[in-house]
């Protein structure tokens, strides 16, 4: 048969290519390779309490930006820094997870809108997964060494804008829906005509 050659990053980034989704068992097998950065996106003391070993801590402020208002789409420069700094470049096979089912997605989202989520998969079922599929929690935090990681142009079809959303509530086309997941909390002063409420 065909000699078998070491995995170069590429090699595993390509074995992956077209999944969003890795599963635990895979995250375990995974973590610890050549080319591939686990980033753990729970808070700061969460993280330092215990997270995968080798996994880098990203946290939600760090790729998004709070003006106007809250929870905006960050720039490209503050996610290229982010990752960089990490240890992250393009060709990183990058493993995501949370505890909370929302800010790995983020993360992948951000990237995406960048056009450049192509190496980033969520590790499905997040944070308990790993723990159930028996990767043993660390305090220790990793120093990785700063990569170059670069975000391609932004690409406008995974932004909703103002106008977009005041189309659809005024000429609804029957083809979108307006999701609202907001909490049931955030909704009680009221939701934009015609969208629907999933929290």
């Amino acid at each position: 048969g065909m000699d078998a050659s070491p995995a170069s990053p590429a090699g595993l980034a390509g074995q992956y290519a077209g999944r969003v989704f890795v599963t635990a068992q895979e995250f375990a097998a995974l973590l610890g390779e050549e080319g591939v950065v686990a980033v753990d996106m729970q808070s700061a003391a969460n993280y330092a309490q215990g997270h995968a070993p080798g996994a880098v801590n990203l946290q939600k402020n760090d790729i998004v930006v709070n003006a106007p208002v809250a929870d905006m789409l960050t720039s490209s420069g503050q996610l290229e820094a982010a990752l960089g700094e990490r240890g992250i470049g393009n060709d990183t096979l990058v493993l995501v997870y949370d505890s909370n089912g929302f800010f790995a997605g983020r993360l992948f989202w951000s990237l995406t809108v960048f056009g450049c989520a192509q190496n980033v998969k969520i590790v499905e079922g997040g944070l308990p997964a790993i723990v159930e599929a028996g990767v043993e929690m660390t305090t220790e935090v990793p120093a990785p060494e700063a990569r170059e990681f670069k975000t391609g142009e932004k690409q406008g079809r995974y932004l909703a804008r103002r106008d977009d959303v005041l189309e659809m509530c005024n000429e609804p086309d029957g083809n979108h829906i307006l999701l609202d997941v907001r909490t049931d909390e955030q909704v009680k002063d009221g939701v934009i005509p015609g969208s629907v409420h999933v929290n």
